[in-house]
């Protein structure tokens, strides 16, 4: 089995696993928010004031949270929720790809009517969204995380309505609050708690922020 980041494991938990559709809400932004947990779990990043801040450059060998840190460092302090929205630039797609290449999803051609093209991602192996699933599985269970990482990913699942893909087994309503629980719990580091708690607000933020904005476009466009 691989070994994946958090923009994989909320993808993974994101696209069904036999339709291969997108069920989140702005996944883009949600893979965005995850670079931003990963480096601050690792504390390479913290905020200062409501500015994110780079207070360790060196890398954490996984390439995409690499990547973020550096364009972090070398551009003018903003705020998480302009990171997650600045970083979701073209992200997806390469985190796709990844996945693809990996032989963990398959992509799939499609046209809508003969002429528009769409892609679907079902799943070929489905070891590490398993796994990922089953450490959220099990912090619902205790109502706690066990770890800073599980409740950063369910904090992401939160953030774009996955609750009910993350947890199969529950009630679209237990699945929320189960979620909601295991997000607000479980720090490893105290150090790394604000910033992780901005990210994930961020996401939320960003989230809110482009659903309404796409509702309001379909809105004045009929």
């Amino acid at each position: 089995m691989i070994s994946l980041g958090l923009a994989e494991e909320l993808t993974l938990i994101a696209y069904d696993d036999a339709t291969g559709r997108n069920r989140a809400t702005s996944l883009e932004l949600g893979v965005a928010g995850a670079l931003l947990l990963e480096l601050a779990q690792r504390e390479r990043i913290a905020l200062e004031g409501k500015k994110v801040a780079v207070v360790d450059a060196s890398p954490i060998g996984y390439a995409f949270a690499d990547e973020a840190l550096a364009v972090i460092g070398a551009d003018k302090p903003r705020s998480a929720q302009a990171w997650v929205n600045k970083l979701s630039k073209g992200l997806l797609p390469r985190v796709r790809e990844g996945l693809v290449e990996a032989g963990v999803l398959r992509e799939e051609k499609h046209k809508f009517l003969g002429v528009i093209p769409y892609r679907y991602y079902p799943a070929v192996d489905m070891a590490a969204e398993n796994q990922a699933r089953e450490r959220l599985t099990r912090a619902a269970g205790n109502g706690v995380a066990s770890d800073a990482r599980t409740a950063a990913l369910a904090g992401l699942v939160r953030a774009t309505s996955l609750h009910k893909a993350a947890l199969p087994g529950m009630s679209g309503s237990a699945a929320r609050k189960a979620i909601k629980a295991v997000a607000e719990n479980g720090w490893a580091s105290e150090a790394t708690r604000k910033a992780i708690e901005a990210t994930q607000a961020a996401v939320m933020a960003a989230v809110m922020a482009s659903v309404t904005a796409s509702a309001a476009a379909s809105s004045g466009g009929g």
